[in-house]
């Protein structure tokens, strides 16, 4: 089927004759009502610069081009009360392939009663990486006041993927309604997700809904859902993607009947067996995977003959890593594996099922894991989902002890994953057994490490060394900055002189080696705050760990993930020689949470002239339900008290 070429005109809205308890709020495009026009702010959350006043989804099937049409209409209204907090990039709709399209759009600003329709130069195409063409609808200057309303159709030739419906949103909704009209042959699975209820919720029948062709009529049932008052949605930092949290309905295809005259039931995948049969059949997989005799012929000798399974598998892994580069794909389809490897490049699963062959070849037990990755949502453990999976890495088990590979990033040690795919639980593949579902075990061994030594001197100033020791994902992400940005303006963003403090020296060992910790050093030098007749000395100098609590909300009603445990350890000692001389110390504290899953502490000695800090702050646990939210909150706000406020009170000796 061949796509329509974009046209701008004006739709209309849907209506069904649906019976319902409570009523269904009907608006008319085009035509904003007196409400709308005199709302100065929205009273369930007066500081929202925005509110979406109406949406609607419509989503069915029709005749197009005599070929039967997945079609879904889009309508927003929204009103802006503060334009500077207004994104003007209001839509990015996706279009995944050929197989889909933009077939109309309309829209208008309304402004002090004169309604202004959008331009067809309001609506660009752009392609984002890993999604694909996107047309992007950027509004021109919008101002306090300002109402808009737009309108599109999206057709699809791919009549199963249906996509979800969010209610929720990070501007509140005064209303949000779904229309769902499907052949009744069509069956999904309907799964909700949030913690708000739906406001209306009913199905009907309707008798003569698609005219296919001469004797093809089919009955529809249509499903109206949708939400009232809906509060907007804050995301803060630590957690997974906000779709496992706002209120939205996904809709996942169960059966279809099928044949010349509809009569045969197909089933999509209800049962995992059904899956791992498919898997084992798919061309992708099933085939890509039963390579392993052709890899066997391209690993080295000297790494086949390794004895000891672990030290073989890793010579695998980097043989594997440092042999392809990744094109930045998470997940699709590709070229013959076998092709792969002579290009050199592939996308993730593509690399990833090259490593399974290679680790079968030196005989070790490797399987496929299949994931959805943080941004991309948790799966479904409702029933079997295949297209919520995104994400191919290798489940390696070797002696009892399972190892989580991934081979894309050529700067992951072995048995690391990348932060992106840590995402509670993938399902592993085993073609002569059966598919299970396994924890994403992250890597346990994050710390950073700082130890520091200085020394009074005879001009009142402190002057010394720090040394950093970085491991696991915190030493990851230094060496993507450095990649990033380079390791010139890396050093020069951390060499500084401020009015009391200069830092000099910079240097970094182990970039390279990544297995090894990364190390830095520099040398630093600061005079201390005279107050009256004392000397006021903040012990953590170099602005360490947390400059501010990242948790700020009230409550929170969703998880906190952090993704991996962590550590940040800080050892200093402060010589103060015949210079000073203690007059006060900050007290020792120590915060610890519920069993054993994070501890802070805080503590000061006097040693003869020398004063030891030791500030220990470690997470053992790294994801915690939305409960523990005013404990986290607290043990964070303890450690970012004494990173700022910890004082050491001197006095100058012979003053």
């Amino acid at each position: 089927m061949k796509t329509s070429l974009f046209f701008w005109l004006s739709l209309t809205l849907f209506t069904v004759n649906l019976s319902y308890s409570q009523t269904r709020i009907t608006t008319e495009f085009g035509k904003p009502s007196e409400e709308d026009f005199a709302m100065e702010f929205y009273d369930k959350d007066p500081s929202a610069p925005v509110v979406i006043l109406y949406e609607q989804g419509h989503y069915g099937y029709e005749v197009f081009q005599l070929e039967l049409t997945l079609v879904k209409t889009i309508y927003k209204k929204i009103k802006v009360f503060d334009a500077t907090d207004f994104d003007r990039n209001v839509e990015n709709i996706v279009l995944t392939s050929s197989g889909e399209g933009l077939n109309s759009m309309s829209g208008f600003i309304h402004r002090g009663g004169i309604r202004h329709p959008l331009a067809k130069e309001d609506l660009f195409p752009s392609y984002v990486d890993g999604v694909g063409k996107v047309m992007r609808l950027l509004l021109p200057p919008i101002e306090d006041g300002d109402i808009i309303e737009y309108s599109y159709t999206k057709i699809s030739r791919f009549l199963f993927d249906v996509d979800g419906w969010n209610f929720q949103d990070d501007v509140p909704k005064l209303y949000s309604e779904l229309i769902f009209k499907k052949p009744v042959g069509f069956n999904f699975n309907e799964v909700l997700y949030g913690k708000e209820d739906l406001y209306l919720n009913v199905a009907e029948w309707r008798e003569d809904c698609i005219q296919l062709g001469p004797g093809y009529t089919f009955r529809c049932p249509i499903y109206l859902y949708a939400m009232k008052d809906v509060p907007a949605f804050r995301m803060e930092e630590h957690m997974l993607s906000p779709n496992n949290y706002i209120a939205r309905i996904e809709f996942e295809p169960k059966s279809v009947f099928v044949n010349k005259n509809f009569k045969r039931l197909h089933h999509f995948s209800t049962k995992w067996k059904d899956v791992d049969k498919n898997y084992r059949k798919n061309k992708i997989f099933g085939k890509q995977l039963r390579n392993k005799r052709y890899f066997k012929r391209k690993l080295p000798d000297s790494i086949l003959s390794i004895q000891e399974d672990v030290n073989r598998a890793k010579a695998v892994y980097r043989f594997i890593q440092n042999h392809f580069t990744w094109n930045g794909i998470l997940y699709n389809y590709g070229s013959e594996i076998k092709d792969v490897f002579d290009e050199k490049v592939g996308n993730t699963a593509e690399i990833n099922i090259s490593l399974i062959n290679s680790l079968q070849a030196a005989k070790l037990d490797a399987k496929l894991m299949m994931l959805s990755t943080r941004e991309n949502g948790l799966p479904t453990t409702l029933h079997p989902v295949l297209t919520k999976f995104n994400y191919a890495i290798v489940y390696l088990e070797i002696d009892g002890e399972v190892y989580l590979l991934d081979a894309t990033d050529k700067k992951i040690p072995f048995g690391i994953l990348p932060f992106y795919a840590l995402n509670v639980q993938g399902r592993v593949f085993d073609f002569k057994r059966d598919s299970f579902w396994t924890p994403i075990t992250p890597h346990n061994h994050n710390m950073i490490f700082v130890e520091s030594a200085v020394q009074a001197m005879p001009d009142g100033n402190f002057k010394g060394d720090v040394n950093y020791t970085s491991s696991g994902y915190i030493a990851l992400e230094k060496r993507r900055i450095i990649e990033s940005i380079g390791l010139d303006d890396y050093i020069d963003e951390l060499e500084y002189t401020e009015d009391d403090r200069e830092i000099r020296d910079y240097q970094i060992h182990d970039i390279e080696n990544i297995d090894n910790p990364i190390k830095e050093t520099h040398s630093i030098e600061f005079k201390p705050e005279k107050k009256d007749d004392t000397y006021l000395l903040n012990p953590f100098y170099s602005h360490l760990f947390f400059e501010e609590n990242p948790f700020k909300m009230e409550a929170r009603t969703y998880p906190i993930d952090f993704g991996f445990p962590f550590s940040n350890i800080y050892r200093m000692s402060i010589d103060l020689g015949n210079i000073y001389s203690v007059q006060e110390l900050p007290e020792n504290k120590t915060v610890q949470l519920p069993e054993n899953t994070g501890l802070c502490s805080i503590s000061y000695s006097l040693d003869d002239t020398k004063i030891n800090v030791h500030f220990n702050f470690r997470l053992t646990g790294c994801r915690f339900q939305p409960e523990a939210y005013d404990i986290i909150k607290e043990f964070f706000q303890h450690a970012v008290d004494a990173l700022e406020n910890d004082t050491i009170v001197l006095k100058k000796n012979g003053t």
